[in-house]
């Protein structure tokens, strides 16, 4: 059951590697094993579009990692 009292994290901006958010993805997917209320919302779009994409399909976070962009 879901549960209605999420935290959502959110990011916004340019994504170039420069601010390592590909780092915080990685670091973000951890911290949800251990915390099924999370999620990030991502919005943007820069040189690291592809590879954010990628990674959200290889850790399997779809349902708790949205990217708007």
């Amino acid at each position: 059951m879901k549960s209605k009292n999420k935290i959502i994290f959110g990011h916004h901006g340019s994504t170039t590697d420069d601010k390592k958010i590909i780092n915080f993805i990685k670091a973000f997917v951890k911290v949800y094993e251990n915390n099924k209320e999370i999620e990030l919302h991502l919005a943007g779009y820069g040189e690291s579009f592809d590879e954010i994409l990628k990674l959200i399909s290889d850790t399997n976070s779809k349902e708790y990692i949205k990217y708007f962009y």
